[in-house]
């Protein structure tokens, strides 16, 4: 089986969906698939190092690069086009059994969407959280507009939808009645972890990339009301210069210099020790649709702290792995109090935490089942064709 994974950037500047497509990938070439990727060279305010125009192998995945249309205007920066993606995918098209397709409101995903349509090549779209009510919200009348002119057409036409938890389907508003998958994400699971060796404050890692919705100033106006306690920030990501300078700011006027450290952007091995140095995870979001880094945090043996907006609570308030609170600043002390003042409890639910992800969130259980879903579009399609 042959999979194109059309996706507007892998550039790590990007968050967690833009990383998550190679190991997916990976996950599926183990699995006995051929999978490739074709993307832009983007990288948020910059671009890869990379060759374009040309195979080459990234991350472990042969990956196509384009390069991103260069402008000033930062909204059209943003859709991200890939000059002569189009054509390109047009001459490709037939030799791919199916597309996997990441995002919306982008050229290449809604180019995609258009060029498999007109070629009868069966295709899924994974939205990435964008239809949720939070995300429509911004800049909504562009996203009403762009949906009518362009996406809509394209996620009615989809062979599947592939959303990443329960919570994503429920609330998403999706055109069309192509069928919804719930394939949850994977995480790289370490062989070990330092649970139950760490002593003196308690160490509270925040890693995300930063934007408005992660609501780190509700994480610091929380912490401000907990100076007397013995803890520890570390402030991991980088996002807009407005929003870093913002958060900077706010963190001298709540007194908190000296208690929270800024690594910046992590990746790899660097990644890996800020999560294993770390006693709890905290991500008091206003909108995810998976939260990838809280899987991976708790593959490192942290529990989370996150609100019922991160679609992993449910899970995770299950398992008992971590604490689910309210919205607001006091009800995120509450539950950053009883973590601090309980060491062994926050032990424990780590111990969980890891058991959950060991469980649930492998990548090679979203390899087979996205597999599974592809094969029953294939044999959906060569019965179509045939009648």
């Amino acid at each position: 089986m042959k999979v194109l994974h059309v996706i507007p950037s892998v550039g790590p500047q990007r968050g967690g969906p833009s990383v998550a497509v190679g190991a997916m990938c990976r996950a599926l070439g183990e699995a006995g698939a051929e999978a490739r990727i074709v993307c832009t060279n983007d990288n948020g305010d910059g671009v890869l190092d990379v060759p374009t125009g040309e195979w080459t192998l990234h991350e472990g995945v042969p990956t196509w690069f384009f390069e991103r249309h260069e402008t000033g205007w930062r909204a059209l920066r943003e859709f991200q086009i890939g000059r002569g993606f189009a054509g390109w995918l047009s001459a490709q098209a037939e030799e791919w059994d199916i597309l996997h397709i990441h995002a919306l409101f982008s050229h290449l995903s809604s180019s995609a969407m258009r060029i498999a349509r007109r070629r009868r090549i069966p295709y899924v779209v994974r939205p990435l959280g964008v239809l949720e009510a939070y995300s429509l919200r911004r800049s909504a009348w562009k996203k009403r507009l762009f949906l009518k002119l362009f996406d809509a057409a394209g996620l009615r036409g989809a062979s599947a939808i592939h959303l990443t938890s329960r919570r994503e389907r429920e609330v998403s508003l999706i055109p069309g009645s192509a069928p919804r998958w719930v394939i949850p994400l994977g995480v790289d699971i370490p062989a070990t972890v330092s649970i139950g060796k760490k002593t003196g404050p308690l160490r509270i890692v925040f890693l995300s990339r930063w934007h408005e919705k992660k609501r780190i100033g509700v994480l610091l106006e929380a912490l401000g009301s907990l100076r007397e306690w013995d803890w520890q920030l570390e402030l991991a990501g980088t996002g807009e210069e407005s929003l870093v300078a913002d958060v900077h700011r706010r963190v001298v006027e709540l007194g908190l210099d000296g208690r929270v450290s800024f690594p910046g952007f992590v990746s790899g091995a660097t990644k890996a020790g800020v999560l294993d140095g770390g006693d709890l995870f905290v991500l008091p979001s206003a909108s995810e649709n998976f939260g990838i880094a809280v899987a991976e945090a708790m593959a490192h043996g942290l529990p989370c702290v996150v609100t019922r907006h991160v679609a992993l609570s449910d899970e995770i308030a299950a398992a008992e792995a971590g604490w689910v609170c309210g919205d607001s600043a006091s009800e995120l002390a509450g539950v950053l109090r009883g973590a601090i003042s309980d060491r062994e409890e926050c032990l424990r639910r780590g111990e969980r935490a890891r058991q959950l992800v060991m469980k649930h969130f492998s990548w090679a259980s979203c390899a087979e089942a996205l597999l599974a879903g592809y094969c029953g579009i294939l044999s959906a399609d060569r019965t179509r064709r045939s009648a």
